[in-house]
């Protein structure tokens, strides 16, 4: 009998038959991801300090609040725009390029474009958040290890 094929009972799996990214993987691109954002609000963050010390607001002028929710709007899209891009265009952020994986989409294997990646990152990453980050977890019983974010905008996240 020969040994090198599979029982009968196994089909093979197919040679191109996407690798999907780990749970651990897709955490710590993320958690990259996240540092790379983290320090673009810094930089906001000293511009509006800089801005308020030139003009002479204070803390408990109205003004600062006005001053700081524009700053706060003003992260907050920079922000969206960075996943929306880097995963619209892509499909990578740095931190998925740093880690090695990638989103598509499942029918065409190609960067999900821009609308996809609006809704899965700005829209779906929400919806994944609501209930305990369940819509994250979802991906460790998923055969094809998709978030809720990822089952909204008809993506896979894989390994290259």
């Amino acid at each position: 009998m020969n040994e090198d094929l599979p029982p009968a009972d196994v089909a093979p799996a197919p040679e191109d038959a996407p690798v999907y990214a780990s749970f651990a993987r897709r955490f710590f691109a993320s958690l990259l991801d996240g540092v790379i954002v983290s320090v673009a609000g810094s930089f906001a963050g000293g511009a509006l300090g800089i801005i308020m010390a030139i003009l002479g607001i204070h803390s408990i002028d109205p003004a600062f609040a006005a001053l700081n929710l524009f700053f706060q709007l003003i992260s907050l899209l920079v922000s969206i725009g960075y996943f929306v891009y880097f995963t619209g265009s892509s499909g990578q952020t740095l931190g998925k390029m740093a880690l090695g994986i990638k989103v598509i989409k499942i029918e065409t294997g190609e960067a999900p474009g821009y609308i996809s990646a609006f809704l899965r990152e700005a829209i779906g990453k929400i919806l994944s958040s609501i209930i305990f980050c369940l819509g994250y977890f979802w991906m460790i019983w998923d055969e094809k290890k998709q978030t809720w974010h990822d089952k909204i905008a008809g993506t896979i996240v894989v390994r290259i």
